[in-house]
């Protein structure tokens, strides 16, 4: 903690913390494509530090469960799937030196045997 304190019997004006372990990554997202899941995210809005890395975990098809760590400043990530694929268990939460933050959530995303048929619409044709 960081005190400030002025006159002769220091009274403290403020305490800011100097580094703790940062909030929620903010606006995470994982998008399905035809055959890839991207995973999108924003630093958090409280990183309360200097975020040093990012930590990705998902699961495919309910077996096999995957950990990605980020050390780079990088906010998005993808990964190519098979057909009849399930993404679940997404999370991801940043860390600073104290140690990582709280995790966050995004939906579970599944990429059919073939893609959804979009229907016309008049003003397409």
């Amino acid at each position: 903690m960081l005190s400030v304190a002025t006159g002769t019997n220091f009274s403290v004006l403020y305490t800011l913390p100097l580094f703790a372990v940062p909030g929620f990554v903010s606006n995470f997202v994982a998008g399905d494509q035809l055959t890839a899941v991207t995973f999108d995210w924003e630093a958090p809005e409280e990183p309360n530090g200097i975020i040093i890395a990012y930590e990705l975990t998902y699961t495919v098809n309910s077996t096999n469960t995957t950990t990605k760590n980020f050390t780079d400043v990088s906010t998005m990530f993808t990964i190519n799937l098979d057909i009849n694929t399930n993404v679940s268990n997404i999370s991801i939460r940043a860390y600073t030196s104290v140690g990582p933050g709280e995790v966050a959530t995004a939906d579970d995303v599944f990429i059919p045997a073939t893609p959804p048929i979009r229907e016309l619409a008049s003003s397409d044709v």
